[in-house]
């Protein structure tokens, strides 16, 4: 194919973002104007980013929701699904044809008589003999169907000096005999009489003006061009539009980035970052101990859920394991220093001139805990770059310390400030910061010495020991200040970010249930012994009409654990098959042998005198095997006990719910979600906010999900008792997550081995009853893992004052924002369907897209005038997929797999409105209260039109 016509693919830079005018009606068409001609700020032709490119190697479905063509690294872990209205998508593998990328072209290469040369460099991959005869085809046969084969549609040719253009010119002759539709590139290479390939290079933008001609003639040969701008720190939003527009007259498709090249984007659309950088760890040579894991960082212990709160996403980057700090300031809202951390020595100046970088970038810069630099010189620095006040060091031998000022609105938030000898620094505040607490001691030579252990300024600021927490043990914590509030404020200096909410979705807080298997083959103490899978299904499974997410322990099934006698497994096998049939009942696998420790690398696993649970001799396993433990499992449960139509959705991880990076990988491959871990409890016995664990970790490139709630394992202290008392206290979490902020969704997480004892079944019965009456709008555990990845991967896009652009891959469908803000303005808003209040927040509601134009306006004193109406929904106890949306009119149908009927609150109509509702095809009328709601009862799968546009007609007569 020409290049002319394959560059016809991506040249429609709108296709990828736009949408069916019938979703949403008219509003649509006034909304595709907008977009077309750019909001706010954001330059033309901006709805869709033309060009997305990344070194890295982990992508999600979010970062390819909006590029038209996306350039990728061949070596990235899982190409992401095409979400909807990315369908048309170039997605280009970016490779050198001379490297092994994958053993899977071991075989084909030998095939083809192409011989591979080992690498004598450490970590180098293997190279092919090239460019000969047998080469080239095998780059067109073999090589380039894999990639096609991966879910690519073209490829980047990143060829080396050592091969020619006259072998490059034949290089692209046999590939287009192959593949003479396939999109094809040389990456930074021009070759003359390479036709049939088009040109993809990246350059400095201080490089441009010497590529602009270049670029230009291509693009007048009628070559196209992909074209990638590397922006170092200082740049201006002026200077990244300019630059991008002067690519884009020429007909080269641009993406403006960071030097990094980590997919950020800074033009055509400006990305607001929602990543915080964490940096973290010590090198294990020095510092004489393992490595050190995220999950057990004090950033990850009291700020992480605060960050995910308020919308920020932590990237952990430990300093034990980079040469090279290269993070750009550009591409993170914030950078934090872990309170554990031990920089390298040797290593201190260049953290120090990295931190400078941040600030000059007017990113902030946090400490937390410490100051962790030990060199005179290095203490020197900071204060010259930072503006601190005082030598940095301990006081020595501080006395009659006392507390001189602390902020009323963050200080003694949950526990007083008490003064405190250990710790004591000779440190102050820059003169311009707010202090938020300062104390005064006498020195050894009864000199008087200011410490100032949190402050806020314009570069950011510091939290010190021992003012963080007060650990009353290691389970119970009280923080000193209010974390959220100290965040907002250090992050607030851009202006609001839109909050992904995985709490609440449809103006209703979500809740999902799951089960691990444990004790699934039990015998309870009830009359009979029955087994405890028996009365769960009985008592709590069939009685109440939730959904819940089931797991079983394979070896227990399987009368390989010990205790389950050989004759129990007929019955085990029938009572799972009977639980999974159940129309609620979702399915998940709790492993097979019940590891307590996954992975066996991990530094800080707990203290288990066993890898797994008990098994019988017969079982033939003595080590934890992670492809029998998940892969096998789930096979089994997918192949046994599920009837069809149903196939295991989710991994619950046991024991320590550690589960690494290979463990996570592998439930990625197989398209699994996965949970556990986390050790959220907040209730009178434990009340401090630091139990509210963080929804996600992550574990280098992969991400764990963390249960919502902590099991009655923990509420039952260990399962001593007491029972009923324990696990009812759940509830008492809930309602604390609640208010004044909903932080959790209601998660009622348990084993199988709570209904061993009467009290402990009737504690479940007491969740679910309260859970019943409650406002909730259900999910699986696997749609709320799904909702919590997606809203760690939302990126977002600033268009203009309150507007912006929201990417996500489509399962989040909450955004949360201070309720001052305003309202959704739904006549300039794509894929908005509605908003509730709870406390101080505002959550708006979209419709499932992944892509959302949010547009915010003031709210109305005067309330709406004669004629005028504002239909939209407020909430609803299933999901709603809307097929119209207007201020008068709405159509949608209420999700067919609901359990029950539904109910919805519609607002926006003048008061006592009347209104035509047609409920599968039968019409009646409503009217709206004096609020101008609309209460409406929504049985599962029902078609909705709801038409008020006679009242508008009255009014104006």
């Amino acid at each position: 194919m020409p290049p002319s016509s394959h560059n016809s693919r991506f040249s429609n830079h709108f296709a990828a973002a736009a949408r069916p005018l019938s979703v949403l009606g008219v509003r649509a068409i006034i909304v595709l104007a907008v977009i077309v001609a750019g909001v706010g700020d954001a330059p033309a032709q901006s709805a869709v980013l033309p060009l997305w490119s990344t070194r890295q190697l982990r992508v999600s479905e979010a970062d390819l929701a909006l590029p038209a063509v996306a350039v990728l690294p061949i070596g990235v872990l899982r190409l992401p699904k095409r979400v909807k209205g990315a369908e048309k998508q170039l997605r280009l593998a970016r490779l050198d044809p001379t490297v092994l990328f994958s053993d899977d072209l071991l075989a084909p290469a030998e095939a083809a008589n192409v011989f591979v040369i080992a690498s004598a460099v450490e970590g180098r991959k293997p190279r092919f003999e090239a460019p000969s005869d047998s080469w080239q085809e095998f780059v067109a046969r073999g090589m380039l169907n894999l990639c096609l084969k991966r879910g690519f549609d073209g490829v980047v040719l990143d060829l080396p000096v050592s091969v020619d253009d006259a072998a490059v010119v034949s290089l692209v002759k046999t590939i287009r005999a192959v593949h003479p539709e396939m999109p094809l590139y040389l990456g930074s290479r021009i070759v003359a009489d390479a036709a049939g390939a088009g040109v993809y290079t990246e350059f400095l933008e201080s490089e441009s003006e010497a590529w602009r001609p270049k670029l230009a003639k291509l693009r007048a040969d009628n070559i196209p061009v992909l074209a990638v701008v590397k922006m170092g720190p200082g740049h201006t939003p002026g200077v990244l539009d300019a630059t991008y527009q002067a690519l884009h007259d020429l007909g080269v498709t641009t993406f403006v980035t960071t030097v990094e090249m980590d997919g950020t984007a800074l033009a055509p659309l400006r990305e607001r970052s929602r990543k915080v950088l964490v940096l973290f760890g010590w090198d294990p040579l020095t510092a004489e101990k393992p490595v050190m894991m995220p999950v057990d960082t004090m950033m990850a212990e009291v700020l992480q859920a605060p960050l995910e709160w308020l919308g920020y996403e932590a990237d952990y980057m430990d300093v034990g394991k980079y040469h090279s700090l290269r993070a750009a300031p550009a591409s993170y809202a914030a950078v934090f220093l872990d309170g554990e951390i031990q920089i390298p020595v040797d290593r201190e100046p260049q953290v120090i001139e990295w931190l400078r970088q941040f600030k000059q970038a007017r990113t902030p810069v946090f400490f937390l805990s410490e100051i962790p630099f030990q060199q005179g010189e290095s203490l020197m620095a900071l204060r010259e770059i930072f503006g601190f006040q005082g030598e940095l060091t301990d006081v020595a031998k501080p006395h009659e310390v006392t507390v001189t000022s602390a902020d009323e609105k963050m200080m003694n938030w949950e526990t007083k400030v008490v003064p405190m000898e250990g710790g004591f620094k000779d440190l102050q505040a820059p003169p311009s910061a707010r202090v938020l607490l300062n104390l005064r001691c006498k020195d050894v030579d009864d000199g008087f010495v200011n410490f100032t252990p949190a402050f806020l300024c314009s570069w950011g600021g510091i939290w010190l020991d021992p003012y963080v927490i007060l650990r009353g043990s290691q389970d119970n914590s009280l923080f000193f200040a209010d974390p959220y509030a100290v965040l907002a404020e250090l992050l607030g200096q851009r202006g609001v970010l839109p909050a992904p909410d995985a709490t609440t979705q449809e103006g209703l807080r979500l809740f999902y249930s799951h089960i691990d298997g444990d004790g699934f083959g039990s015998l309870t103490n009830s009359h009979g012994h029955p087994f405890c899978a028996e009365l769960i299904r009985d008592r709590i499974l069939k009685k109440f009409p939730l959904p819940v997410t089931v797991s079983i322990v394979q070896a227990e099934l399987e009368a390989l654990a010990g205790g389950i006698e050989p004759g129990w497994k007929a019955d085990l096998m029938k009572h799972a098959r009977s639980i999974f049939a159940l129309p609620n009942v979702n399915a998940g696998s709790h492993s097979f042998a019940h590891p307590y420790q996954w992975d066996a690398t991990d530094a800080n696993p707990g203290i288990y005198t066993e890898p797994f649970m008990t098994l019988k001799p017969d079982a033939g396993y003595a080590k934890v095997d992670l492809e029998k433990e998940i892969r096998g499992s789930i096979e089994f449960i997918n192949e046994h006990l599920l009837p069809p139509g149903k196939r295991v959705e989710i991994m619950l991880w046991s024991g320590n719910c550690r589960p690494g990076v290979e463990a996570l990988r592998l439930t990625d491959r197989l398209g699994v979600e996965n949970m556990n871990g986390g050790n959220t409890i907040v209730s009178r016995h434990y009340p401090g906010m630091v139990g509210i664990a963080p929804r996600v970790m992550q574990w280098e490139d992969e991400l764990q999900i963390h249960a919502a709630n902590q099991n009655e394992f923990m509420y039952a202290n260990g399962w001593n008792g007491p029972f009923y008392g324990g696990f009812a206290d759940v509830i008492d979490t809930f309602e604390r997550t609640e208010t004044p902020r909903r932080l959790k969704p209601v998660n009622v997480y348990y084993h199988f081995y709570s209904a061993t004892s009467f009290s402990s079944l009737r504690a479940l019965e007491k969740i679910h009853h309260w859970c019943m009456e409650q406002p909730l709008q259900p999910i699986t555990a696997a749609e709320y893992a799904r909702i919590a990845r997606d809203c760690h991967n939302v990126r977002v896009f600033e268009t203009g004052p309150r507007q912006w652009i929201l990417v996500s891959a489509g399962h989040v469908r909450t955004f949360r924002f201070p309720a001052s803000l305003g309202r959704p303005d739904m006549a300039k808003s794509l894929g908005v369907t509605g908003w509730s209040e709870h406390e101080d927040s505002l959550f708006v509601h979209t419709d499932g897209e992944p892509v959302i134009q949010l547009v915010m306006k003031d709210v109305n004193p005067g309330g709406m005038q004669p004629g005028e109406a504002d239909l939209h929904l407020t909430s609803s106890e299933t999901r709603l997929y809307f097929t119209e949306l207007g201020p008068w009119k709405l159509a949608f149908k209420a999700n067919p797999l609901a359990a029950k009927v539904s109910k919805a609150v519609l607002s926006g109509l003048p008061a006592g409105a009347k209104c035509d509702i047609t409920i599968d095809d039968q019409t009646s009328t409503l009217t709206a209260d004096a609020a101008g709601r609309l209460l409406v009862q929504l049985p599962p799968g029902a078609s909705v039109i709801i038409d008020a546009q006679r009242s508008r007609y009255a009014q104006l007569r």
